[in-house]
């Protein structure tokens, strides 16, 4: 069980051990697979409507690929903020590549074995550096009879993720689930007041926990929202998907006020970008009661540098001090879990 009050702080790199691409790998994929994906997601159709969307979706997506691959390394994010005529057609492909991410997603269990639901994924993939397993064992190590399963709640962790996928909520669920037995109706009962909040939103709920109509709209994990209903899936795009530059529709207030409700908080393969920290309202969310450990793969010494004294900046005497700011450059999220947590 996790006493202390602990925060943690997703980007992409958390998801990417389970099979979901980094920033720069979306940008690939959507360069070079978003064709033969669209192709999979909307196959021809005798249907007038579905054509109409079909064809609109076609052309767009030629449109969007063209001048993309031509301006070399940047995110679609940033891209998008530039060419804003492009962002419904660029939400749309990322909806489509997350999707796709979540169908072929790595857990260390059947992705098919409780509710179909994937039902044609019924091969176990195991992860390479599972973070979660770690965490999970740390959240119910006190917990050893079915009944327990609701005393899980009772863990002091809080989660912000910048991340769109739902592997998060589909991991506690599964694990719930397989572990204790417990009924997908009864998730939300076994998890409480955890918190989990989508900065830039999530492409939808998921179907199987949610025990009350949902306003972001409920789906399956790796179900195709474009299947049956069309307006549904665009309805998603415009209410789920926000971007890096929407900051003026995020309510930046509750990550300060999730931040200075922990003491501890981890960065799990976060980038450290600009954009998001002014959106988490660091460092002047921080304290000097903070102790704070992040994953720092990739990140050249000088911005380590930069990230160490961006967050014990003295705008205040009350900031961390550098001494209680852990940055490891050669830990992963697995490997950080198991020497701090």
């Amino acid at each position: 069980m996790i006493t202390e009050k602990t925060l943690f702080i997703l980007g992409a790199g958390a998801s990417k051990p389970y099979g979901f691409p980094t920033g720069d790998e979306l940008s690939k994929k959507i360069i070079t697979k978003s064709i033969g994906l669209f192709e999979e997601y909307f196959p021809l159709d005798k249907n007038t409507q579905i054509i109409h969307f079909r064809n609109q979706y076609k052309y767009l997506i030629d449109k969007l690929i063209i001048p993309f691959q031509t301006i070399g390394k940047t995110s679609i994010d940033t891209w998008l903020n530039k060419n804003r005529s492009f962002i419904f057609i660029g939400k749309l492909l990322i909806l489509l590549h997350i999707i796709k991410a979540e169908q072929e997603s790595k857990y260390g269990f059947n992705l098919a074995i409780s509710n179909d639901i994937i039902e044609e994924n019924t091969k176990i993939k195991i992860p390479d550096m599972d973070w979660f397993a770690t965490l999970y064992n740390h959240m119910t190590d006190e917990l050893t009879n079915s009944e327990d399963s609701t005393k899980i709640k009772n863990n002091a962790i809080s989660f912000i993720t910048f991340n769109y996928d739902r592997s998060l909520e589909f991991m506690l669920s599964q694990y719930l689930i397989n572990d204790y037995n417990v009924k997908p109706e009864d998730i939300n009962k076994c998890l409480g007041d955890i918190k989990i909040e989508h900065v830039y939103g999530m492409i939808a709920d998921l179907h199987n926990n949610a025990n009350t109509k949902s306003s972001r709209g409920t789906l399956k994990y790796g179900e195709n929202p474009f299947a049956e209903n069309k307006l549904f899936a665009e309805e998603l795009l415009q209410k789920n998907i926000k971007l890096v530059y929407d900051r003026a529709e995020i309510d930046t207030n509750k990550f300060s006020e999730i931040i200075a409700n922990n003491k501890r908080i981890f960065f799990l393969g976060f980038g450290f970008d600009k954009e998001n920290l002014k959106i988490l309202g660091l460092p002047n969310a921080l304290t000097k009661e903070h102790q704070i450990y992040a994953t720092a793969l990739g990140l050249s010494k000088n911005k380590q540098i930069d990230i160490i004294e961006q967050l014990s900046r003295p705008k205040t005497h009350n900031t961390p001090k550098p001494s209680h700011i852990h940055l490891e450059d050669k830990y992963d999220s697995l490997k950080l879990l198991e020497e701090y947590l």
